[in-house]
């Protein structure tokens, strides 16, 4: 089996164009047989439409579908890069390393998972007050970053509603 020619830059366009254009199939996460059986059939409509524009060598859906999977591995390694980037210590500035184009959107949607806002158990702040010999029982609120403190021998109580 030969190699096939890389991909040039018009082909890649036109690749991502249709891929928009058949989103709602080929990127979802189902994977029952009539799913499958879609998509098989979307990457075949795919290839026709791809090879109709006659200005570029003719590539099977299998090459088509193995581009657009490479597509996203690379979206994926440069957001995990980004990311990484993000995370850095030593504040300073954060610099971006990716573009956003409609089908890195896209891309973005199937393999950028992310959870925002959780609370687990070892994310709770704790907040003492310098006061230690404050020996009322009564909690202290602070309206002003919503939460409450109390003498040193308390726990806090923290809002984050």
């Amino acid at each position: 089996m030969s190699k096939s020619k890389a991909f040039i830059a018009e082909e890649i366009t036109c690749l991502e164009e249709l891929i928009l254009k058949y989103k709602h199939i080929i990127t979802t996460k189902k994977s029952d047989s009539i799913t499958v059986a879609l998509k098989q059939k979307t990457w075949m409509t795919v290839e026709k439409e791809f090879n109709a524009q006659g200005l570029f060598v003719n590539r099977t859906a299998d090459q088509l579908k193995k581009r657009w999977e490479n597509m996203l591995q690379s979206r994926k390694k440069e957001l995990a890069a980004e990311k990484q980037e993000r995370r850095k210590t030593g504040g300073g500035q954060v610099t971006v390393v990716t573009n956003q184009s409609p089908i890195d959107e896209l891309i973005d949607t199937s393999v950028n998972f992310e959870i925002p806002n959780v609370i687990d158990g070892d994310n709770f702040e704790i907040i003492y007050t310098a006061d230690t010999n404050d020996n009322s029982s009564e909690d202290n609120y602070d309206e002003t970053v919503g939460r409450y403190s109390c003498a040193i021998s308390k726990m806090t109580k923290i809002d984050y509603t």
